[in-house]
C-alpha cells in the first residue's frame, strides 16, 4: 500500500470517529445547555416572584385590600418590557389581574403549566427538553402569540391572588436556536482541528518510524548481502576442498611434501576399549564437554580423544579446519549455511546435525578473513 493511499485512509478514519464520537455527545451537549438556560430562567423568575409575593403580603398585613395590591403590581409591571420571561398575577381562575401588556388584564391566562410540573418533579433532562422540542415542532419558525408555559407559581397569602412566572416559548425557542447553531459551530471548527492535528500528528510519527524502519531495513539488506556472499564463500571453499579431495592422494602429498610432514591426515581416537584411527577428512567437528574432547564424523558417529582442541588443531590443516570458539573445531565441508546471530554475532549450521556452532564478535572477522582465504 502506497504512502498517499495510508495517509488518506488514516484521515478517513480520524473523521469518521470523530464523527461518531461527535453525533453521540453533541445531542447530549445541547440537552444539557438548554437545561441550563431554563434552570437559569427558573432561578431569576423564583426570585422576582417571591419577592413580590412577599412584599404583597406585607401590604395585606398593613390593611392594603386585594385591589390595591392588584394596582401596586400593575405599576410595577408596567415599566417592565416583558423578556424571555415575565411576571403575572393572575386569580384562583387564571383571570390575568396584572401583566406587562394592560390591554390583556381580565383576560384568561393562556399557558401550559407542562413545563411547571415537569420541573417540579425533578424530571430528566430528557423530558425537559422533550418538551421544549414538541415546541419547537410546532413553532416551526412561526410566531405564536400565546406559544407561553408557566415556570413558577406561588400564592399570595390571605389572598385569591397568585405571582406567577411565565417564559416566551417563542423567545426561548429562538435562543435554543442559537445555542444550537453555537455548539454546532464549536464542534465543527472542534472536528476540523482535531482531525488536521490528528493527521499530522499521525503522518508525523508514521514518518519518523518509517525513518527508523527503512535504516533497519538498509541494515538488514547490508547483512544479508554480506551472509550471501559468506555463504557463497563456503560454497565456493567446499567446492575447491572436494575438487582437491578427489586428486590422486599419492600426487599430491608428492607435489606438498611440507604439508605432508606439517599436517596430519589421521588422528587417533577411542570408543570405549575400542582405539579408531579416524581420518581428518572424514571428521564434521571437534567438541569439548565436561572435559572431554569429542570428534564426530560425517557419518554421525562419535568418539573421543585424549587430546585438548588446542593440541588437535595445531596438527590440522588450518585451511580446512577453523577454531570457532572454545567448545568447536570445524570442517570447512560440515558447514550447511552461516546465519547472522544476536547483533554481530554469526551462528553456523552443520550438515545432518542439529548442533548450532556461535562465532563471537571478535572471532567473526576472522573467520571471514580465514573463508577468503
Amino acid at each position: 500500500m502506497g504512502k498517499d493511499k495510508l495517509y488518506f485512509l488514516t484521515f478517513i478514519s480520524i473523521a469518521l470517529i470523530f464523527l461518531v464520537m461527535a453525533s453521540l455527545g453533541i445531542n447530549y451537549s445541547i440537552k444539557i445547555c438548554v437545561n441550563l438556560l431554563v434552570d437559569l430562567q427558573l432561578e431569576s423568575s423564583k426570585r422576582e416572584v417571591k419577592e413580590i409575593a412577599r412584599l404583597s403580603y406585607l401590604q395585606i398585613k398593613n390593611g392594603e385590600s386585594e385591589v390595591d395590591i392588584i394596582d401596586h403590581i400593575q405599576e410595577a409591571l408596567y415599566e417592565t418590557e416583558p423578556g424571555t420571561t415575565f411576571i403575572v398575577a393572575i386569580n384562583k381562575n387564571d383571570e390575568i389581574l396584572s401583566h406587562p401588556k394592560p390591554e390583556l388584564i381580565h383576560k384568561k391566562i393562556i399557558a401550559s403549566r407542562r413545563l411547571k410540573h415537569s420541573i417540579s418533579q425533578s424530571s430528566s433532562i430528557n423530558e425537559i427538553y422533550d418538551i421544549l422540542m414538541d415546541y419547537e415542532k410546532k413553532f416551526d419558525g412561526v410566531y405564536q402569540p400565546n406559544n407561553s408555559e408557566i415556570l413558577y407559581e406561588i400564592p399570595i397569602k390571605q389572598t385569591n391572588i397568585s405571582i406567577v412566572s411565565v417564559v416566551n416559548l417563542n423567545k426561548l425557542l429562538i435562543h435554543i436556536t442559537k445555542l444550537k447553531r453555537r455548539l454546532y459551530t464549536i464542534f465543527i471548527l472542534m472536528g476540523i482541528l482535531i482531525i488536521i492535528i490528528s493527521f499530522f500528528a499521525v503522518r508525523f510519527i508514521g514518518s519518523f518510524y518509517e525513518k527508523e524502519l527503512e535504516v533497519k531495513n538498509s541494515d538488514l539488506e547490508k547483512d544479508i548481502i554480506n551472509l550471501t556472499k559468506l555463504n557463497l564463500g563456503v560454497f565456493n571453499y567446499q567446492q575447491r576442498v572436494f575438487d582437491e579431495e578427489r586428486k590422486n592422494e599419492a600426487s599430491f602429498l608428492k607435489t606438498s611434501p611440507d604439508l605432508k610432514q606439517a599436517n596430519k591426515k589421521r588422528l587417533l581416537t577411542f570408543k570405549r576399549n575400542e582405539l579408531i584411527p579416524t581420518n581428518t577428512k572424514d571428521i564434521t567437528y571437534i567438541n569439548t564437554e565436561n572435559s572431554i574432547t569429542y570428534v564426530v564424523n560425517t557419518d554421525g558417529k562419535r568418539s573421543t580423544s585424549n587430546l585438548s582442541l588446542d593440541e588437535i588443531y595445531n596438527d590440522l590443516d588450518n585451511t580446512l579446519f577453523f577454531r570457532a570458539n572454545r567448545q568447536f573445531i570445524v570442517r570447512i565441508t560440515a558447514i550447511k549455511k552461516i546465519i547472522k546471530y544476536g547483533n554481530s554475532q554469526l551462528k553456523i549450521l552443520i550438515h545432518f546435525s542439529e548442533i548450532e556452532i556461535l562465532i563471537s564478535k571478535n572471532k567473526a572477522a576472522e573467520f571471514k578473513k580465514w573463508l577468503n582465504a
